[in-house]
């Protein structure tokens, strides 16, 4: 038989009444085009995410802001940059900024290309290890 270690009660909503919330979305990248099976799974994953966030506005309260890595702009001219990159994260945030919330930059464009220009030359084998070390901490640097 199954002993229960213990129950989670779930919060009442009151309890965060006036105060702010975050909600975290983790973005998953779809497989393969021709995984169908993964397709599936990316879709379901989706449409769960969609069902939850919308439980949570209705309990919590509407979305004020939208924060989606990778974006060195906001409002319309992100949604744009971000229709380039992932079509469903797009699709999702314009219908919430269409409800009234607000996409906002999450990157500084000119720190966000120093730590990709630093991340490709760590792919590059170096015969220096004091040069691959300078390297390394300049990428931590930039990351801070």
């Amino acid at each position: 038989m199954v002993e229960e270690l213990g129950r989670i009660q779930r919060p009442p909503a009151s309890q965060y009444d006036g105060r702010r919330k975050l909600l975290l979305v983790p973005l998953v990248y779809g497989p393969q085009a021709d995984n169908a099976e993964g397709a599936a799974v990316l879709q379901n994953y989706w449409e769960q995410m969609q069902t939850q966030v919308k439980a949570l506005e209705a309990a919590l309260g509407g979305l004020q802001h939208i924060y989606h890595e990778s974006l060195t702009v906001g409002g319309d001219e992100g949604l744009q940059q971000l229709g380039a990159a992932d079509q469903r994260s797009q699709l999702f945030i314009t219908g919430k900024t269409e409800s009234g919330a607000v996409l906002e930059a999450t990157e500084d464009m000119n720190a966000m290309l120093e730590a990709l220009d630093l991340q490709r030359c760590m792919m590059v084998p170096l015969a220096s290890t004091s040069v691959a070390s300078k390297l390394q901490e300049w990428l931590s640097d930039s990351n801070r």
